[in-house]
């Protein structure tokens, strides 16, 4: 399984102009990097509207304990 950890949002109509700043999961929420401020979010899909984008996502592999994978399962 994969989870979201980090994504790129651009803001604008078009990727020539306009604005980008990143969202990176924290422990807390989200950490929100725009220039030289950092804001604590509690969720990204509050900042998307019309012109606000995610531009790249980034997906890191979680770890699921072999005690808590499904059985597969036995031919009847």
């Amino acid at each position: 399984m994969y989870e979201l950890y980090a994504m790129i949002v651009h803001v604008g109509f078009k990727t020539r102009a306009g604005h980008y700043y990143t969202l990176i999961r924290h422990k807390e929420g989200w950490l929100k990097f725009d220039d030289e401020k950092i804001t604590l979010i509690e969720s990204p899909e509050k900042f998307f509207k019309d012109s606000q984008k995610a531009y790249i996502l980034f997906y890191q592999k979680r770890w699921i304990p072999v005690s808590d994978q499904p059985k597969p399962s036995t031919p009847s």
